[in-house]
């Protein structure tokens, strides 16, 4: 979006139905680690958070500093859901 390789636009639904309003979600990368080992992505109302590693297992000390940054920039963690 606006030529900011960290501004998203994604759809999931097939090219002819892309017009439909609803049909896009604003994907916002917010922290990269350097190796690109894992990634914060949020949405811009800060409804909706992903941390996403490479790796099945995520050392806790890395996603807490990651999650820290995420509460620090208004996401609310309360609903986080850990994937199994």
């Amino acid at each position: 979006v606006d030529n900011d390789s960290a501004r998203l636009e994604v759809s999931f639904l097939p090219k002819g139905l892309r017009w439909l309003p609803f049909a896009k979600g604003d994907y916002w990368v917010i922290q990269v680690a350097p190796d690109y080992s894992v990634s914060l992505v949020g949405s811009p109302d800060r409804k909706y958070l992903w941390l996403l590693a490479r790796e099945p297992r995520l050392d806790a000390t890395v996603q807490d500093h990651y999650l820290a940054s995420a509460r620090l920039q208004g996401f609310d963690l309360s609903e986080l859901i850990q994937t199994p």
